[in-house]
């Protein structure tokens, strides 16, 4: 038995108006089903409809998967922001260098590091393979933000220094 196709049009299945035709294999000449042509209405009306309907994939502003991520960008980017303001109006305005002053500044710079890092990783997460290119200026910041984890103190160094100060341990404090 010969299957009958219709036209996709508009978002619907819609049967064609115009007269039925015969689709027939060219090599055993078995019928394989029938169409119904389209009309000049219809073809206006798919085209039309094609005309109206988006084409590709939704602009990346537009998900909510890309809302959720930016969202999330802009908490840590707050975070570190505020642990930075935060070691400053520890300081005050006449500190002097010493251990926990050190250990205030780092702590932040930690904290600040870290953060970008995560914003890093989250945009490139976004936009995907592209954001790898050497042409891509997140290729660049994701090598930029990394160097602050080698600059004295690393992130695992200002831990146990702070936790050292924390504790009284002998010899943090020199």
């Amino acid at each position: 038995m010969a299957d009958t196709y219709q036209m996709f049009i508009g978002g619907e299945w819609v049967p064609g108006d115009g007269e039925e035709i015969e689709v027939t294999s060219p090599a055993t000449g078995e019928v394989l089903g029938t169409v119904n042509a389209s009309t000049t209405a219809q073809v206006d009306a798919a085209v039309a409809a094609a005309a109206g309907g988006s084409r590709g994939p939704a602009p990346l502003g537009d998900l909510a998967r890309v809302h959720r991520q930016v969202g999330l960008m802009d908490a840590t980017l707050r975070v570190s922001w505020w642990a930075l303001m935060g070691a400053l109006d520890e300081l005050g305005a006449g500190y002097t260098a010493g251990p926990e002053t050190m250990n205030t500044v780092m702590v932040a710079k930690r904290q600040a590091i870290l953060g970008a890092i995560e914003v890093v990783n989250l945009a490139m997460d976004t936009l995907g393979g592209r954001s790898f290119f050497r042409s891509s200026p997140l290729e660049r910041a994701f090598r930029d933000v990394r160097a602050g984890t080698f600059h004295p103190f690393t992130p695992e160094n200002t831990l146990a220094y702070a936790g050292k100060l924390a504790l009284g341990v002998s010899g943090a404090s020199e």
